[in-house]
């Protein structure tokens, strides 16, 4: 998830999601908004593709890094009195996994923090283009809606894209 902090009660602008198809392929779904209206449907949206996947496979999880795209969800519940059950469902049955906490927990680095930019690099290359660290897709956002260039369905935003980590 991405959001945007410069508007009263911030706005979740990117709901994203990295799986396998059945094929095994590793493929990207996002969901984009750019109001509060969007945000509602992006996030209806979001959950029910994931609750579906739930359904499916109960053994399921969504893997995510600190308590962001937890205290969303919960938000965006609240904010717009949708989805509760589903949401509460996948909370109650652990199916957010929040990998900070277990690398927080169950490894010792040589960082003075285990934010994900500190670690990152000890399993991945550094971080190339416009948008390296969390402050950037902000920066880029507002631009983006001062000027609205780019493809807002392919999340291409005047010259910079937004990068996916599986």
């Amino acid at each position: 998830m991405e959001g945007y902090p410069h508007i009263q009660g911030g706005l979740e602008y990117l709901f994203g999601a990295t799986y396998l198809d059945p094929q095994g392929q590793m493929l990207f779904i996002d969901w984009w908004a750019h109001d509060r209206a969007q945000e509602r449907k992006a996030f209806e949206d979001f959950i029910d593709w994931v609750y579906e996947r739930y359904k499916q496979d109960a053994t399921m999880h969504i893997y995510h890094y600190a308590a962001y795209e937890v205290s969303a969800m919960r938000k965006l519940m609240g904010r717009f009195g949708t989805r509760e059950m589903e949401v509460d469902n996948l909370l109650r049955n652990e199916v957010f996994v929040d990998l900070y906490r277990v690398v927080q927990q169950g490894l010792r680095v040589g960082e003075p923090r285990y934010s994900l930019k500190n670690i990152e690099h000890l399993y991945m290359p550094k971080r190339a283009g416009d948008v390296a660290k969390a402050t950037d897709s902000i920066v880029h956002y507002e631009r983006w809606l001062e000027q609205q260039d780019g493809d807002v369905e392919s999340g291409v935003f005047g010259g910079w894209c937004l990068s996916v980590v599986a």
